[in-house]
Protein backbone atom coordinates (compact mmCIF):
# COMPACT_ATOMS: atom_id res chain seq x y z
CA UNK A 1 0.00 0.00 0.00
CA UNK A 2 1.63 3.50 -0.95
CA UNK A 3 -1.30 5.38 0.68
CA UNK A 4 -4.09 6.13 2.56
CA UNK A 5 -5.96 9.00 3.31
CA UNK A 6 -9.14 9.05 5.75
CA UNK A 7 -10.65 12.23 6.89
CA UNK A 8 -10.71 12.32 10.68
CA UNK A 9 -12.45 15.39 12.36
CA UNK A 10 -11.90 17.52 9.65
CA UNK A 11 -7.73 16.43 9.11
CA UNK A 12 -6.45 14.57 6.70
CA UNK A 13 -3.85 12.07 7.33
CA UNK A 14 -1.55 9.75 5.16
CA UNK A 15 -1.45 6.69 7.14
CA UNK A 16 1.43 5.17 5.52
CA UNK A 17 3.80 7.77 4.60
CA UNK A 18 3.04 10.22 6.95
CA UNK A 19 2.71 13.37 4.36
CA UNK A 20 0.19 15.80 5.17
CA UNK A 21 -2.04 17.59 2.75
CA UNK A 22 -2.69 21.36 1.74
CA UNK A 23 -6.24 22.04 1.38
CA UNK A 24 -8.36 24.96 -0.55
CA UNK A 25 -11.70 26.45 0.99
CA UNK A 26 -12.39 22.42 1.76
CA UNK A 27 -16.05 22.18 3.29
CA UNK A 28 -15.88 19.34 5.84
CA UNK A 29 -19.46 17.36 6.59
CA UNK A 30 -20.48 14.21 8.20
CA UNK A 31 -20.12 10.97 6.04
CA UNK A 32 -21.98 7.92 5.26
CA UNK A 33 -22.49 7.08 8.50
CA UNK A 34 -23.31 10.54 10.08
CA UNK A 35 -19.80 10.65 11.76
CA UNK A 36 -19.06 14.76 11.77
CA UNK A 37 -16.48 15.78 9.40
CA UNK A 38 -15.56 12.78 8.16
CA UNK A 39 -15.80 13.72 4.29
CA UNK A 40 -15.51 17.31 2.33
CA UNK A 41 -17.84 18.85 -0.39
CA UNK A 42 -16.17 20.27 -3.35
CA UNK A 43 -18.79 22.74 -3.99
CA UNK A 44 -16.89 24.29 -7.32
CA UNK A 45 -13.41 24.11 -8.41
CA UNK A 46 -11.79 26.36 -5.43
CA UNK A 47 -12.38 23.63 -2.91
CA UNK A 48 -9.89 20.68 -3.30
CA UNK A 49 -7.21 18.74 -1.22
CA UNK A 50 -3.28 18.63 -2.72
CA UNK A 51 -1.68 15.59 -2.03
CA UNK A 52 2.12 16.22 -1.58
CA UNK A 53 4.09 14.90 -4.93
CA UNK A 54 5.64 11.62 -5.73
CA UNK A 55 5.41 8.31 -7.26
CA UNK A 56 1.99 6.85 -6.98
CA UNK A 57 1.22 4.44 -9.08
CA UNK A 58 3.66 1.41 -9.80
CA UNK A 59 2.81 -2.01 -11.81
CA UNK A 60 -1.03 -1.70 -9.95
CA UNK A 61 -2.99 0.18 -7.81
CA UNK A 62 -6.44 0.87 -6.62
CA UNK A 63 -8.42 4.02 -6.46
CA UNK A 64 -11.25 3.37 -3.80
CA UNK A 65 -13.75 6.25 -2.26
CA UNK A 66 -17.01 6.99 -0.75
CA UNK A 67 -19.29 9.61 -2.67
CA UNK A 68 -22.22 11.05 -2.85
CA UNK A 69 -23.10 13.26 -5.83
CA UNK A 70 -25.71 16.08 -5.26
CA UNK A 71 -25.37 17.59 -8.69
CA UNK A 72 -23.25 16.24 -11.88
CA UNK A 73 -20.79 17.66 -13.66
CA UNK A 74 -18.99 17.06 -16.56
CA UNK A 75 -15.52 14.92 -15.99
CA UNK A 76 -16.19 15.85 -12.15
CA UNK A 77 -12.66 15.34 -10.86
CA UNK A 78 -12.10 12.50 -7.64
CA UNK A 79 -9.09 12.21 -7.77
CA UNK A 80 -5.82 13.53 -10.72
CA UNK A 81 -2.43 12.94 -9.86
CA UNK A 82 0.27 13.92 -12.87
CA UNK A 83 0.93 17.16 -14.79
CA UNK A 84 0.29 18.91 -17.77
CA UNK A 85 -0.99 15.70 -20.35
CA UNK A 86 0.56 13.12 -18.02
CA UNK A 87 -2.50 11.98 -15.42
CA UNK A 88 -3.79 9.13 -14.07
CA UNK A 89 -7.61 10.10 -13.31
CA UNK A 90 -11.06 9.03 -12.27
CA UNK A 91 -13.85 11.36 -13.17
CA UNK A 92 -17.30 10.40 -11.47
CA UNK A 93 -19.21 11.47 -14.07
CA UNK A 94 -18.78 11.70 -17.97
CA UNK A 95 -20.56 14.58 -19.91
CA UNK A 96 -22.71 15.32 -16.65
CA UNK A 97 -23.87 11.50 -16.43
CA UNK A 98 -23.80 9.35 -13.81
CA UNK A 99 -21.24 7.04 -15.10
CA UNK A 100 -17.55 7.14 -13.89
CA UNK A 101 -14.77 7.35 -15.83
CA UNK A 102 -10.92 6.04 -15.71
CA UNK A 103 -8.12 7.22 -17.61
CA UNK A 104 -4.26 7.45 -18.25
CA UNK A 105 -3.51 10.18 -20.46
CA UNK A 106 0.32 9.29 -21.34
CA UNK A 107 1.31 12.15 -23.47
CA UNK A 108 -1.00 11.77 -26.95
CA UNK A 109 -2.59 8.79 -25.72
CA UNK A 110 -5.44 9.44 -23.69
CA UNK A 111 -7.03 5.78 -23.14
CA UNK A 112 -10.40 5.96 -21.24
CA UNK A 113 -12.70 3.50 -19.57
CA UNK A 114 -16.00 4.30 -18.82
CA UNK A 115 -18.05 1.94 -16.17
CA UNK A 116 -21.21 0.72 -17.63
CA UNK A 117 -23.54 1.84 -15.30
CA UNK A 118 -24.89 4.54 -13.44
CA UNK A 119 -25.57 5.61 -10.09
CA UNK A 120 -28.21 7.56 -8.17
CA UNK A 121 -27.85 10.88 -7.20
CA UNK A 122 -27.84 12.00 -3.64
CA UNK A 123 -26.96 8.03 -2.71
CA UNK A 124 -23.90 7.02 -0.84
CA UNK A 125 -21.84 4.85 -3.29
CA UNK A 126 -18.82 3.21 -3.03
CA UNK A 127 -17.13 2.99 -6.03
CA UNK A 128 -13.57 1.32 -6.83
CA UNK A 129 -11.21 0.91 -9.62
CA UNK A 130 -8.25 -1.50 -10.23
CA UNK A 131 -5.38 -1.62 -12.80
CA UNK A 132 -3.28 -4.07 -12.18
CA UNK A 133 -0.41 -4.43 -15.37
CA UNK A 134 -3.25 -4.04 -18.37
CA UNK A 135 -6.49 -5.01 -17.22
CA UNK A 136 -8.41 -2.57 -15.30
CA UNK A 137 -12.29 -3.07 -13.27
CA UNK A 138 -14.74 -0.80 -12.47
CA UNK A 139 -16.63 -2.07 -8.88
CA UNK A 140 -19.81 -0.22 -7.55
CA UNK A 141 -20.67 -0.93 -4.09
CA UNK A 142 -18.80 -4.23 -3.93
CA UNK A 143 -19.88 -5.75 -7.07
CA UNK A 144 -17.56 -6.07 -10.24
CA UNK A 145 -19.48 -3.72 -13.36
CA UNK A 146 -17.04 -4.77 -16.17
CA UNK A 147 -13.17 -5.18 -17.40
CA UNK A 148 -11.12 -4.12 -19.66
CA UNK A 149 -7.97 -6.11 -20.24
CA UNK A 150 -6.30 -3.78 -23.07
CA UNK A 151 -5.19 -0.73 -20.99
CA UNK A 152 -1.69 0.78 -21.06
CA UNK A 153 0.08 0.64 -17.67
CA UNK A 154 0.41 4.06 -15.86
CA UNK A 155 4.34 5.42 -16.39
CA UNK A 156 6.23 5.27 -13.19
CA UNK A 157 7.24 8.90 -12.44
CA UNK A 158 6.88 11.69 -10.07
CA UNK A 159 4.23 13.56 -10.40
CA UNK A 160 3.80 17.19 -9.06
CA UNK A 161 -0.19 18.18 -9.15
CA UNK A 162 -1.92 15.68 -7.36
CA UNK A 163 -5.61 16.69 -6.59
CA UNK A 164 -8.39 15.25 -4.60
CA UNK A 165 -11.77 16.93 -6.00
CA UNK A 166 -9.88 18.73 -8.92
CA UNK A 167 -8.33 18.56 -12.14
CA UNK A 168 -4.19 19.36 -12.58
CA UNK A 169 -4.64 21.52 -15.83
CA UNK A 170 -5.98 24.55 -14.09
CA UNK A 171 -9.36 23.27 -16.12
CA UNK A 172 -12.64 23.54 -14.16
CA UNK A 173 -12.88 19.71 -13.74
Amino acid sequence: MTSYWPIIDGNTYDFIEGNDFESESPIFVSDRLSKSKSAFYVKDESSYFRAPPGIYFYESLTISLWTRVKSPQSWSRAIDFGFSNISVFLSLSKNANLNPVYNNLNGSNFPSFTMNSFYDLNEWIHLAVTHNENTVKFYLNGQLINTNSNFSKPYVIHRINCFLGKGNRNDSY
